[in-house]
């Protein structure tokens, strides 16, 4: 299973400042298509320290994420620490002028001269382009790891993600799907809850907890090599275990039946 790292920049998120949602969601899409995601970074607006960790991921991942650093200010220093860290100086591209440009134009304004910082992108990395925003991302290999760097704004992010960045991913690795199944339950603490999973274990599956108030919700991750009918042995031993509490499982083969609601299967 390929590693996965997340690399979010800027003070804002380092101080507390704003919750830095995206790493949690671009997490959940990485578990998705079967990567083992191992560290979340945070940097603030400091090149040298940007600079190094960029350094030690790249020297460490298969793949990380990034997010925050791709607008026009003096604070925005992604793209200058990719090109000091891997040794690739930055290059206007035109390509993304143009696209910035035209942005400005299609909202009746005129490009501050500023903006022409987020067109200057790492030479050799692949622009990602924005149509849903000014700042391009880009994507390239340093060291042993492939980044995708994309804007820290959640909703352009987002789309960058499902249009640029995955498609890329299915290119250069083979992407995995695994699933995903939550038992959501009721009446039980969390601590109390885990406690019920103590000495259970099962090869390609790992277990998480969450807590939603009134609910408590038991996460397994089932890698892509674990077959379906294995899937669902292994959802009955934990309700063994957490049945009791459990009154509806997202996640499961569809039509299967387990006793327990799963939100668009049967019921027992």
């Amino acid at each position: 299973m390929p590693t996965a790292e997340i690399l979010s920049q800027g003070d804002e998120v380092v101080t507390g400042q704003i919750a830095d949602t995206n790493a949690a969601w671009l997490s959940e899409r990485l578990l998705e298509q079967g990567f083992d995601v191992v560290r979340h970074t945070t940097v603030g607006d400091r090149m040298a320290d940007l600079v190094a960790v960029i350094g030690e991921i790249g020297a460490r991942a298969d793949v990380c994420l990034c997010t925050g650093g791709l607008g026009p200010t003096e604070d925005d220093l992604t793209a200058e620490a990719f090109a000091r860290a891997f040794g690739a100086p930055v290059a206007l591209d035109a390509i993304a002028l143009e696209q910035i440009e035209e942005r400005f134009r299609s909202m009746g304004r005129t490009m501050s001269p500023v903006n022409r910082k987020q067109a200057l992108l790492p030479q050799g990395s692949v622009r990602l382009d924005n149509d849903w925003g000014t700042a391009p991302g880009f994507a390239l290999v340093g060291g042993r790891c492939w980044f995708a760097c994309m804007p820290g704004v959640p909703r352009e992010m987002r789309q960058l993600w499902e249009h640029r960045v995955l498609p890329l991913l299915a290119d250069r690795f083979e992407l995995r799907p695994g699933r995903r199944v939550i038992l959501r339950t009721i009446g039980i603490g969390e601590s109390d809850l885990q406690a019920t999973m103590l000495g259970w274990s099962a090869e390609g599956v790992t277990v998480g907890y969450r807590t939603k108030l009134p609910e408590n919700h038991l996460k397994l991750w089932f890698e892509a090599s674990v077959p379906e009918d294995e899937v669902v042995a292994r959802v009955r031993e934990v309700l063994e275990r957490a049945g009791r509490w459990t009154y509806t499982i997202e996640g499961l083969p569809e039509g299967v039946d387990v006793g327990v609601d799963d939100g668009g299967g049967t019921l027992a």
